[in-house]
């Protein structure tokens, strides 16, 4: 098993979870519900983390996940525009 992915966002974790999935490759979540030790843990150690469960796998899915991350559309702030 190796660590793949690291966020403190579970929703973004869950992302790239179901994208793996997707693609076939055989992993896992950690950490998805220890944000209530943060305070008494190390932040970053609290997070959300998506592993993989063959390394051979590894490559694959990095490539994978920083590919369709950075070709993410980062959306704006919605705002009213009534006020």
């Amino acid at each position: 098993m190796k660590k793949v992915y690291s966020s403190d966002n579970t929703i973004m974790a869950g992302h790239v979870h179901s994208l793996l999935e997707a693609n076939e490759i055989n992993c896992h979540l950690r950490n998805m519900n220890l944000s209530s030790g943060i305070g008494e843990l190390p932040i970053n150690e609290c997070w959300p983390e998506v592993w993989v469960n063959d390394e051979a796998d590894y490559v694959f899915a990095k490539r994978l996940i920083d590919n369709v991350l950075a070709n993410a559309v980062k959306q704006e702030d919605w705002r009213c525009p009534w006020w």
